[in-house]
Order: C-alpha cells, then structure tokens, then sequence
C-alpha cells in the first residue's frame, strides 16, 4: 500500500504524513525492514563463526525459512502499527482522505493490529 500511496498524483508529503494509513505503512515497512537487516546480520555472523548456532524450533529447515520466520513477527510489527497511531491521535494531526488508497492501508495495519492481539491470546504469559 506505501507503494501505491507514494505514486503521483498525491498529496503534499506534510500532509501526507498526518493520514493513519500512511503512518501504517510507513511503520510497517519499517519495523519489517529493521527485523530483516537483524536477521540477515545474524545469519552472516553464524556463518563466519561456526560455533554460534541459530535456535530452530522446526526440525530441518532451511535458512531461508528461519529467515522468513524470524522477519515477519506480527507482534512487533503490530506494536509499531499502535503506537504511530497513538501518536498521531495524541498530536491532533490525523487526516483523512476519502480515497480507497488510505482506507486499505488502515485495513491493512488493522490486519497487523489484529495478528498481534491473536499472537498475544495464543501465547500464555510465562
């Protein structure tokens, strides 16, 4: 949804910035990116120094899979999808904009929100 909503014509970027899809995306995409550039370092660093091990739960799977495990965390992405909105309602600066383009952004940091309210259910307190 970023993608689409960057794409020309578009609002000015100040203004831009104050709508609750793009806040959603913007902190999606970035939780998403900051798990990945984690993950990827520690697979490089696993692979020059063999002793360090990479916990796996699943027995057998490629790299590639705990790769894709340990980026997409819905708990994470959830959080930053909350807290972009608390702040952008504590502010008083939310925006809206009658297109479909922020509307399914908010649908889509809904869908983070609600993954991180199943993943908190799911998983009993220790």
């Amino acid at each position: 949804m970023l993608l689409i909503r960057l794409r020309r014509p578009r609002a000015p970027w100040p203004r831009l910035i104050r709508q609750a899809g793009t806040v959603a995306s913007l902190g999606a995409t970035l939780a998403l990116g900051i798990r990945l550039v984690h993950a990827l370092l520690k697979l490089l660093l696993e692979h020059f120094n063999p002793t360090m091990s990479i916990p796996v739960s699943v027995p057998g799977p490629s790299r590639l899979s705990w790769l894709a495990c340990q980026t997409t965390q819905p708990h994470l992405v959830g959080v930053v999808v909350l807290a972009s909105w608390l702040v952008l309602a504590l502010g008083g600066r939310r925006l809206r904009e009658r297109g479909w383009i922020d509307r399914g952004a908010i649908a889509v940091g809904l869908g983070w929100v609600g993954l991180l309210l199943v993943d908190l259910l799911r998983n009993e307190p220790p």
